[in-house]
């Protein structure tokens, strides 16, 4: 089963299940480096709602379908949950499959998640989109 981060992760891709772990006041932050690549991608998310529209942007861009993910690491000590893990999807727009290194850090209470740090490799990210000069 794992810890919350890692029950969150597998859920990718189908946010009716992933909305099921937050709580209303949950707060999504993605690497400061992601802000202003993406349009509508501005992290902190705040609520339910505006995390909710960022899963949204992510599925619009990808199969959710195709969605994958490989866990690597899991730890869990009640109110905080990290999770390493490996992430792969077919993007719509080019029909290539992005896969990426990831964690995840998720602080709880109650059982329900109101705190989300996400870290990536961005720099392989924006080399997939095409945004990277190096």
């Amino acid at each position: 089963m794992g810890g919350l981060a890692a029950q969150l992760v597998s859920a990718f891709g189908d946010i009716g299940r992933m909305s099921a772990f937050y709580d209303d006041e949950i707060t999504w932050s993605l690497p400061p480096s992601v802000n202003g690549t993406v349009p509508g991608v501005k992290s902190p998310f705040r609520g339910r709602k505006d995390v909710l529209k960022l899963h949204a942007v992510i599925n619009s861009a990808y199969d959710a379908a195709s969605m994958r993910v490989e866990i690597l690491d899991d730890l869990d000590n009640g109110e905080v949950s990290a999770v390493r893990f490996n992430f792969s999807a077919r993007e719509l727009a080019s029909g290539e499959t992005w896969t990426g290194s990831y964690t995840l850090f998720a602080r709880s209470r109650g059982g329900l998640i109101f705190e989300v740090h996400e870290g990536m490799d961005t720099l392989a990210a924006m080399r997939f989109h095409g945004l990277a000069l190096l």
